[in-house]
């Protein structure tokens, strides 16, 4: 599941019936000895990694069921608290602000057998805000009472899980963004390990990405990200400690990400940049296409290989770069007639040439397919409009 983008029924059905023999056989090794840090570590790890899981198929009740059974077996508690304070530096008034708390059972005792693994000289790079010019926000909210407390690799699995359970159960609104930025600064005050920071990092960088404020260290942290992921500084064990557990990301997940960030400011060039380096060229050569770079998109062509090169996107691209319709009407011959985006691209093409009949029998055909493309119900009003065609 961790490696397979597209979720299908029967992945989720052996999913199931996988994790759940796991949890049943770990729960048993548990419950012969209960002091075991070790069978205990390795059954709240099995729970959390489920959890995430079950978030990709929309479970979010299950996953919600086995995040705070895996709370319960670490003998944790994560608590969202209001303290006043200052978030700025030339703030005088003080206002509520938010913090994590964190509450440990009086027979806590630590089962972060891998704590002291912890180089802080090989982990990522955390940008901080002061680097930034011109920037006047704190780090971490100024608290009249703030407590520290230092966090285990267990108790940052619990808060990602957290995150990850609170972003895909709620919708994004700017509370829920203020509580992921303040659960993910918690984790970022501590070194830990190199997947836990890293991950911290990445969530971090996508929220404050659409922040005005904080969009300059996003960005340089996207960059940051990006040489720290190719340094050969951190051990493989290192990096790949927890991976499963968090549901982390693939290289080619990361850069899609910051990619269709850098997209929706219009840095078109970065984002086909970052596509190509992952091998992505079909989203890469839109995107030098949409910078007015078209033979750098032509070049992508050499790169692909024959299954790539006969796909209905390629042909309309084709299309696009050579302005020919052709190369749409193979699109459209390959997909069985199928695939909107070649009926759009002949709806424009027409339009363009001033056939306004044919252009609007395209789009309507387009439709037809994917009632929800925005573009193609402009362009059939319009057409409408133009033609003095007023129906209803």
């Amino acid at each position: 599941s961790h490696l397979i983008e597209k979720n299908t029924s029967s992945i989720k059905s052996n999913l199931d019936i996988n994790y759940k023999e796991l949890i049943n056989y770990l729960t048993k090794v548990f419950n012969k000895n209960e002091f075991d840090n070790i069978s205990r570590l390795n059954l709240i790890q099995a729970k959390l990694e489920y959890s995430n899981i079950l978030l990709n198929y929309y479970k979010n009740e299950e996953s919600e069921l086995l995040l705070i059974e895996g709370m319960k077996l670490s003998k944790t508690q994560i608590n969202m608290i209001g303290k006043l304070g200052v978030r700025t530096k030339y703030q005088q008034i003080k206002y509520p602000q938010l913090e994590m708390e964190i509450l440990r059972d009086k027979n806590y005792s630590n089962i972060d057998i891998n704590s002291e693994n912890i180089s802080s000289d090989s982990n990522p790079c955390n940008i901080q805000l002061d680097s930034i010019s011109d920037n006047i926000l704190y780090e971490n909210p100024n608290l009249d009472d703030s407590t520290e407390t230092l966090l285990l690799n267990m108790d940052c699995l619990i808060i990602l899980s957290i995150l990850q359970n609170k972003i895909k159960s709620n919708a994004f609104s700017d509370a829920v963004k203020m509580e992921a930025q303040t659960l993910l600064t918690s984790i970022l005050k501590n070194e830990q390990a190199w997947s836990l920071k890293m991950y911290s990092l990445i969530k971090r960088s996508e929220i404050e990405f659409n922040n005005n404020k904080k969009m300059d260290r996003a960005m340089l942290q996207y960059d940051q990200i990006i040489e720290d992921w190719n340094s050969k500084k951190s051990s493989l064990i290192n990096r790949t400690m927890y991976i499963f557990t968090i549901n982390f990301p693939s290289i080619i997940q990361i850069n899609s990400t910051i990619a269709s960030n850098y997209k929706s400011i219009r840095s078109f060039a970065t984002a086909a940049n970052l596509y190509k380096n992952v091998g992505l060229y079909e989203e890469a050569i839109s995107c030098f296409l949409l910078s007015q770079r078209a033979e750098e998109a032509e070049n992508l062509f050499e790169l692909m290989d024959e299954h790539e090169l006969e796909s209905p996107k390629v042909y309309c691209l084709k299309g696009d770069i050579y302005k020919d319709i052709k190369y749409y009407e193979k699109a459209l011959l390959i997909s069985h007639n199928k695939y909107p985006r070649a009926f759009r691209s002949l709806g424009r093409y027409y339009y363009n040439i001033k056939d306004n009949e044919k252009s609007l029998i395209n789009y309507l055909k387009a439709v037809e397919i994917n009632d929800y493309n925005k573009e193609s119900w402009q362009m059939i009003g319009y057409i409408y409009y133009i033609n003095k065609d007023y129906q209803l």
